[in-house]
């Protein structure tokens, strides 16, 4: 039976491609724009040795060997199924490192959400390699440069913290997470104690008693609503 080539970014972009069979030895990866979880390629490898390669791998020639642009998950797979030989579609156009870079951005892009440090190396890597600055990074992207710099700005807030030694965990976190993580942790703290037989919630500069009187409550409401009129509050 004949396959047809699924599109692919590559091929969304013009390029002619072709599908082959090639052996796993040939193909290498220059670039990888995740960290991949085993328990997460251990599932995937599972899912394909009981219902095959559902999508092909992209790949480009190389001199004598194959550069890996798209599938990066399902080739770690492959690889710990001892596959000998995997299906391909093969982009034969000339394509740039950059190009190939850009390319494995838009994959993973349309999956999973990334971490705020999985961000920060591309933007690194597409600075000190590609000469990139925030407004070109944040075209690859399709954001905005303030993004750019919020998510920069939470990788230097998580690295402070930790003066520079962050732990693998913390590194999973996406700039959302560190964010909320930071408010929680400036956020004043709440205080109770008692007065005068009352409990009282002090939160900042603001003060909440808990009443479980009636008469008592009624008596602090008339007493507040009385200051009110007297001194203007």
């Amino acid at each position: 039976m004949t396959r047809t080539p699924e599109k692919s970014e590559a091929d969304k972009n013009g390029g002619k491609m072709v599908f082959k069979d090639i052996p796993i030895g040939k193909i290498k990866n220059k670039f990888n724009v995740r960290k991949e979880e085993d328990n997460e390629i251990k599932e995937l490898a599972a899912s394909i040795n009981a219902e095959g390669l559902l999508q092909p791998l992209v790949v480009h020639p190389v001199g004598n060997h194959y550069e890996l642009i798209a599938g990066h998950r399902r080739f770690l797979a492959i690889k710990s199924l001892g596959w000998l030989h995997v299906e391909c579609n093969v982009l034969e156009d000339t394509v740039s490192d950059r190009d190939v870079l850009i390319m494995q951005i838009a994959e993973n892009l349309q999956r999973k959400q990334m971490s705020a440090y999985e961000y920060k190396e591309i933007f690194d890597l597409l600075r000190d390699t590609y000469g990139y600055n925030s407004k070109t990074i944040a075209t690859v992207f399709h954001k905005s440069q303030p993004w750019v710099s919020w998510v920069e700005g939470c990788v230097k807030k998580l690295k402070d913290s930790y003066d520079g030694n962050v732990p693998e965990e913390k590194k999973k976190m996406t700039a959302g997470e560190i964010e909320q993580a930071f408010k929680r942790k400036t956020r004043t703290p709440r205080k109770h104690f008692n007065c005068k037989g009352f409990t009282v919630e002090s939160n900042g500069h603001s003060y909440l008693f808990y009443f479980t009187d009636f008469e008592r409550e009624k008596e602090i409401n008339d007493f507040i609503e009385k200051h009110k009129v007297t001194e203007g509050l």
